[in-house]
């Protein structure tokens, strides 16, 4: 019943099947990458699903997910309503090379547990039982039903586990904690793309005490869960790392980051004995004592002791435990293998993921002092009206990054910008009611690298270190700049050259900011020394290679005949075209 709720929770929150054409446009500047089940899909397809397939596909995964409620074909509906909602999610999730990490946990606690034998108790298959009189499979299948709900529960926990893993190995260990990384990653989240700041959030943010504190706090709980494993015979102690401390973690993110995560609510229920707590209510002891050995055998599998202990649930023929015991191996080694060797961002294989969400350190060492923290991030600026620029509120993620995504020719600036019409009719703003596609008069594109300031000053609002227009399309027409950059080797010399569309006669200047992510500081970008020659800029020498790595440009163009001076991302991180 529990991963019924949240496999269904998952199916209300993923996307909406009816609007399938509508998310595929807005999403197309950053690519159709599929992932997980998606890429057999794709083997046929092609390309997304058409939105019939997608919607055909939704109303299974719910229909599924009712019957796994109710308890009817159970064991069928567990398998059908694990698989669609999977693809569905994965289908929400193929575009782009990244995804969240909300649906990741929910869809991996169902596919480990969709084998197992469920609907016994509790169910209508159970009351169509006893209605015709059918013996009770309780008895005869003891011991079966104890590892499907305990592979359920370990997958909730390596979720917990692998987000402890990633921080303590990439984070810098304690560090994560006690610089200013949570500070950091607080603004980022609500500096970026959202704009409405909780006044908890800023109180937590603006106080190193409170948010080190919490940083500790969280490293603690996620770290603490994994030992659920080892306390089957003590399950106040189970349920209270288990599930309380993976609560307490919904809470934080809800309150502090306003991820509100319905869907995990039912996972916390996992880490409850409910045998034990019937039990105590009938002031008896009703679970098995097979089950009690039962749960050692995903601990005795996990730390690999001897073959003889893992020889301990009643009742289950040697084929159906060694098969429990192989899809255990498999299902768990490649889901540990992919926390620590990072194959989700290799394989695709979704939901299977490292587990790396918010896991490196935000602050740049030494990290016992304040400093900027510098964020890419892109940009869009919208006019509604001549002068009118839209303040916004909160903006879809998938705006800003399409800007990174898109490469820099005309047809993908076009693209984006197709794409961000759509994407802004789902965007709040300060001074405007949501908006349509046909009120925007102007929509300019820019990378930026934005800065959490530094302490004493408050982390909000971000400040714009470097900024460059990608593209720009208002009444004098469409147009930007593709720039490129190559190494000379006949004369040495990195060499930048220019093209442009929507453009009549421009002039160009090219700038520079240097050390702005080494050195992060607001200063004013300079012209960078160099000689034009044939329409192309011949960089002047650096003294030391290592300074090219660090050097961000800007191209300024000059258009009297449109009467536009404006300035554009130009080249950086010059030796990798070298």
């Amino acid at each position: 019943m529990l991963l019924a709720i949240s496999l269904w929770l998952t199916l209300d929150t993923a996307g909406g099947a009816w609007s399938w054409d509508h998310y595929v446009a807005s999403f197309r500047s950053i690519g159709w990458i599929p992932k997980g089940l998606v890429k057999c899909l794709d083997l046929v397809t092609h390309g997304p699903p058409s939105q019939d397939f997608v919607i055909s596909l939704f109303v299974v995964a719910k229909v599924a997910c009712a019957m796994m409620f109710f308890g009817l074909f159970s064991r069928t509906a567990a398998i059908v309503a694990a698989l669609t909602t999977t693809l569905y999610a994965s289908l929400m999730s193929s575009f782009g090379p990244y995804w969240s990490h909300s649906f990741n946990v929910q869809l991996l606690a169902a596919l480990s547990f969709m084998l197992g034998r469920s609907g016994d108790v509790l169910s209508i298959d159970a009351l169509i039982r006893r209605i015709r009189s059918l013996p009770s499979p309780l008895k005869q299948h003891d011991g079966l039903y104890w590892w499907p709900v305990l592979f359920a529960e370990l997958s909730t926990h390596m979720f917990m586990f692998g987000a402890f893993y990633q921080k303590w190995t990439v984070g810098n260990g304690i560090w994560w904690a006690w610089s200013d990384n949570l500070r950091n990653a607080l603004a980022v989240s609500w500096g970026v793309a959202r704009f409405n700041v909780p006044e908890t959030t800023l109180w937590v943010m603006n106080n190193p005490w409170v948010y080190k504190t919490a940083g500790t706090m969280q490293l603690i709980a996620q770290f603490s869960t994994i030992f659920c494993l080892f306390l089957v015979r003590h399950p106040v102690l189970r349920m209270v790392i288990g599930g309380s401390f993976f609560f307490l973690e919904i809470i934080g993110l809800t309150r502090l980051f306003e991820f509100w995560h319905p869907f995990w609510v039912p996972l916390c229920l996992l880490s409850v004995d409910w045998e034990w707590l019937y039990g105590k209510i009938k002031g008896r002891d009703v679970r098995p004592k097979s089950a009690q050995r039962g749960y050692l055998v995903v601990s005795a599998f996990l730390i690999t002791v001897q073959k003889r202990t893992l020889d301990v649930v009643d009742n289950i023929v040697p084929t159906y435990r060694l098969a429990v015991y192989a899809f255990m191996a498999l299902f768990f080694g490649y889901y540990a293998a992919n926390i620590v060797w990072k194959l989700g961002e290799k394989h695709l294989n979704y939901p299977f993921s490292s587990m790396a969400f918010y896991s490196e350190n935000r602050a740049i060492p030494p990290y016992s002092n304040p400093n900027y923290f510098p964020y890419l991030r892109g940009w869009i600026e919208i006019e509604t009206a001549k002068g009118k620029i839209l303040e916004p509120q909160e903006l879809p993620s998938t705006m800003l990054d399409s800007v990174l995504g898109a490469g820099r020719s005309e047809e993908e600036q076009r693209k984006l910008h197709e794409s961000e019409m759509l994407l802004a009719t789902h965007a709040y703003w300060r001074n405007s009611a949501p908006i349509k596609s046909d009120d925007v008069v102007r929509l300019r594109a820019y990378t930026q690298i934005v800065a959490v300031p530094p302490r004493p000053r408050p982390a909000l609002p971000m400040v714009v270190l470097h900024s460059g227009l990608t593209s720009v399309k208002d009444e004098r027409g469409f147009r930007g700049v593709t720039p490129s950059i190559q190494w000379d080797k006949e004369v040495g010399q990195y060499v930048i050259s220019i093209q442009t569309f929507g453009f009549t006669n421009p002039s160009f200047r090219i700038l520079a900011r240097r050390n702005i992510w080494q050195i992060p500081s607001e200063h004013a970008a300079q012209p960078l020394a160099g000689e034009w020659r044939n329409g192309r800029f011949y960089m002047a020498n650096i003294p030391r290679e290592s300074e090219y790595l660090y050097l961000y440009t800007v191209i300024e163009v000059t258009d009297k005949a449109l009467g536009v001076i404006e300035e554009y991302a130009g080249p950086e991180n010059f030796p990798a075209y070298k």
